[in-house]
């Protein structure tokens, strides 16, 4: 058989009357409260209309028009993409209907008042008080205008059917809102309980795994120290009995344990602060001499990129009270992150004090004019495990560790680590530690520094 070619208009009129997206609540909850209140209005308005003297001609349209609206407006709303604008328009529609039937009963007092209440509910529930307002024009030009074309007069009061059948209407339509309101907020208060639950659940399985890699520091760190060790004195071994091809292949399994040690360390470092057992050594330093130990240390990494590296310390500065090696750790890693990503260009450490908030604070700034950071990648520099991209990741390597623990070490001296980068021109990492230390430093003990809009993101750059 041969298949008969369908007209393109004609499929996709097809393809609509069997669309079943899932639609907004929004949709099913007007559906439930037009019929029944639809029912009640028809037969409110019938009521007014034969009390106004109208012919059966009108009294069936009347009642064909509140039967039929609330499933086809809901057959058009169930098979919109867009079911939340469909209703949004379907509310307008109400609104004109009500607007039209008002006027052709003579704007009868508690029908016109009891339908227009229910509708504008529903329009401010849905779409706020400006959706309202838009909807109060269309009831009103719906009403001007079809008062005007039919001539039908005003009427000064409601008889007891319509009044009745209004009050009904009232009392269906605010019942049902009220039950559906108070169903949805048993269910969101239901929702929040299990997301909280679960959250506590995720927390302490969080703990757990941090406790049992703080715990396993020393049983991994221990046969791995061993490992470089014995490669070392291997090493030196086969140096003195000048068994150079052997000396190369040691080398080479000496700086994958150190690699692969130092890859633990940052693992360890991070579980012991997140399980909370990083204790702090409190110490009153000399920051100038601090700057020079540090510096003496980067040297020669700066000098296997073949980067120029200048350190300044201001005038003014002088001792801090903080741990001198959390510190100086911290230092060290930002220079070894520029000294990376930066290649025969220019590292710069400086030092600087200055007072903000009532406290004194020591600033150490590491700019480089490295690859620096686009935006979206800024985005993801403190971020646990985070890169930059996956390129970056498999050319330089790291675990996307190095600043995330620089930066909580920091905030457990009561400082910070921010920075400002610039994709093709370099990054400036701030670290900003306060002079004297607080009774009980914490995490946001920190002031803000300026430009701390960027801080969240930097470039994920990691030893």
């Amino acid at each position: 058989m041969t298949a008969v070619a369908v007209p393109e208009s004609e499929a996709r009129w097809r393809d609509w009357l069997r669309r079943k997206d899932p639609v907004h609540p929004t949709v099913l909850l007007d559906y439930r409260l037009r019929v029944p209140t639809w029912i009640l209005g028809a037969l409110m308005f019938a009521s007014a209309l034969i009390a106004r003297g109208s012919g059966w001609h009108m009294l069936t349209l009347t009642f064909a028009t509140c039967i039929a609206w609330p499933h086809l407006a809901w057959f058009v709303a169930s098979r919109s993409r867009n079911s939340k604008a469909a209703e949004l328009r379907n509310l307008v529609l109400d609104l004109v209907l009500i607007g039209m039937l008002s006027a052709l009963t003579g704007f009868s007092l508690w029908p016109t008042i009891a339908s227009f209440l229910c509708i504008n509910a529903g329009a401010l529930s849905v779409g706020g008080w400006r959706f309202a307002l838009y909807g109060l024009l269309a009831f009103t030009v719906a009403a001007a205008a079809t008062h005007v074309v039919s001539g039908v007069p005003i009427a000064s009061s409601s008889t007891v059917a319509e009044t009745a059948l209004s009050i009904g209407v009232l009392f269906i339509y605010t019942s049902m809102f009220g039950v559906h309101s108070y169903l949805q907020s048993r269910r969101m208060v239901a929702a929040r309980h299990a997301l909280l639950a679960q959250n506590r659940i995720t927390e302490e399985a969080n703990r757990a795994k941090s406790r049992f890699l703080a715990n396993m520091s020393h049983e991994l760190r221990t046969p791995l120290n061993a490992i470089i060790g014995y490669s070392e004195m291997l090493e030196e071994q086969a140096t003195d009995e000048h068994r150079s091809d052997l000396v190369a292949d040691l080398q080479r399994i000496r700086g994958a344990g150190r690699h692969l040690l130092g890859l633990i360390n940052d693992v360890l470092d991070l579980s012991k602060i997140e399980a909370g057992r990083t204790e702090l050594v409190w110490e009153t330093v000399d920051s100038r001499t601090l700057l020079d130990e540090v510096a003496d240390t980067a040297r020669p990494l700066m000098r296997k990129n073949a980067n120029a590296f200048t350190v300044d310390c201001a005038r003014g500065v002088g001792l801090i009270e903080c741990d001198g090696v959390r510190l100086k750790q911290v230092l060290l890693n930002l220079l070894a992150n520029a000294a990376k990503f930066t290649r025969e260009g220019r590292v710069r450490l400086r030092l600087r004090q200055e007072r903000a908030a009532g406290r004194d604070w020591q600033l150490f700034e590491i700019s480089d004019t490295g690859i620096g950071m686009t935006a979206e990648q800024m985005g993801r520099v403190f971020q646990a495990f985070g890169q930059a991209d996956a390129q970056i990741g498999r050319e330089y390597g790291g675990t996307g560790l190095g600043l995330v623990i620089s930066r909580r070490l920091c905030q457990l001296m009561g400082g910070d680590v921010t920075m400002a980068s610039t994709w093709g021109k370099g990054s400036t990492f701030t670290v900003r530690v306060p002079v004297e230390r607080r009774a009980e430093p914490s995490p946001g003990d920190a002031e803000p520094a300026q430009g701390d809009a960027e801080t969240g993101s930097a470039q994920a750059r990691h030893a």
